[in-house]
């Protein structure tokens, strides 16, 4: 009877040190972890609320090279989207080390609805993983000054290689921006173009 007591404590604690090591003690590490990386995303990032409402234009891109060139910066970007719904449109992206969600409304010409917010690198991987199924949309962002004016030029990579996008922020509808030469066609409007489209794989030849 002694021995089987001694048995039955023995598996008893066994399965206590398997609970400990297995389930708490990861848990314990994962919260802890979480909770560093906000406060520390607190104290060295603002969370930001952009504008909300955006007015751009959008064109096609005919010299890649001379914007490689004029290029003030660029910044690699990972997109996913959580809804690709036009009237309201949820967006995750990773710039360099910096994460955002972005909700948009549907466009209106060149207007639409905009609200971004800063988040967590982390939520934003752990968002796009298991909300979307990764990122669909992989780019390199060229930042160049024209005339003062900053256009934003992406050039896509993976599944979308080759497509070069310039988009323009303007404070008002009846902006006048002076059309560089490395831009080409005009697709303002033009949804097969909108990057939520795109990250569901639709057509450019539709």
């Amino acid at each position: 009877m002694e021995t089987l007591q001694k048995v039955t404590i023995f598996f008893n604690f066994a399965k206590l040190v398997i609970i400990v090591k297995t389930i708490i003690i990861p848990y314990i590490i994962f919260t802890l972890r979480r909770m560093f990386i906000r406060v520390f995303h607190n104290k060295i990032s603002k969370y930001r609320y952009i504008m909300a409402k955006e007015i751009e234009r959008k064109f096609l891109v005919s010299d890649i090279e001379t914007v490689r060139r004029l290029a003030a910066s660029s910044s690699h970007i990972r997109q996913a989207y959580i809804s690709s719904n036009p009237d309201a449109t949820v967006r995750l992206r990773i710039r360099d080390n910096e994460a955002f969600i972005t909700v948009k409304g549907r466009n209106k010409g060149a207007v639409r609805d905009e609200w971004e917010f800063g988040i967590p690198v982390i939520d934003a991987e752990e968002m796009a993983e298991r909300l979307c199924g990764g990122f669909a949309i992989d780019k390199t962002r060229y930042i160049v000054e024209v005339k003062g004016w900053s256009w934003e030029v992406d050039e896509f990579h993976g599944k979308h290689a080759g497509l070069l996008l310039a988009e323009i922020e303007m404070p008002s509808v009846d902006s006048t921006p002076e059309i560089p030469p490395f831009i080409g066609t005009e697709v303002t409007g033009d949804a097969r173009y909108y990057n939520s489209n795109l990250a569901k794989g639709c057509s450019l030849t539709d």
